[in-house]
């Protein structure tokens, strides 16, 4: 488990880094997403499929958009691709909410299935904390577009960049426990 947790902290950071030289990008998004992927199909190990299917299409079409990045590098006016992913940023991002939400929400029902109540607590108000952050941030993302209001745009932003590094502790802590272990310990091996 705490393997499939470490490539999911890598590669949604890996999503969530930008690392360019000049136009050219070095990592983009859809090798974050591709390890996300990979980190999922780890995690089926420990965590039944069904409680990760959503998540897993969720992924796959968050990596689809990703390649939208790509019509940068040809160098042609893409004014009306660029309007349209936009106005899609604000799906992906409630797609990305939707995505981490069900997979905090099967980890904590792991937590349940493992007697480990005060554990699985603790994953359900993680996971309030992030769907506050990430939902407040999409709603004034969404009226910051509409109006064309840079200030709740600013907050919008900043409310995005805390969620995700929010998440990011989450998995962090994550890829350090070993759920394998606990459930040995619950004896419900």
């Amino acid at each position: 488990m705490t393997r499939g947790f470490k490539k999911l902290f890598w590669g949604f950071l890996i999503v969530n880094v930008s690392l360019t030289a000049g136009l050219i990008p070095i990592l983009p998004s859809f090798v974050g997403w591709l390890i996300v992927l990979d980190a999922l199909a780890d995690l089926e190990e420990q965590i039944p499929r069904q409680d990760l299917q959503f998540v897993v299409r969720s992924v796959i079409v968050l990596l689809v958009f990703s390649f939208g990045e790509l019509f940068q590098l040809f160098g042609r006016d893409w004014t009306l691709v660029s309007h349209l992913f936009q106005f899609l940023s604000i799906f992906v991002l409630l797609l990305e909410l939707s995505a981490f939400h069900k997979l905090l929400e099967a980890v904590a029902r792991q937590y349940d299935r493992m007697n480990r109540g005060a554990k699985r607590d603790e994953m359900v108000t993680k996971d309030k904390w992030y769907l506050l952050l990430m939902g407040t941030s999409a709603a004034t993302l969404t009226v910051s577009m509409t109006f064309n209001y840079l200030p709740v745009f600013v907050i919008g932003v900043g409310l995005s960049l805390a969620a995700r590094v929010y998440l990011l502790t989450i998995l962090y802590a994550l890829s350090k426990e070993d759920l394998e272990l606990n459930l040995a310990e619950s004896g419900t091996v």
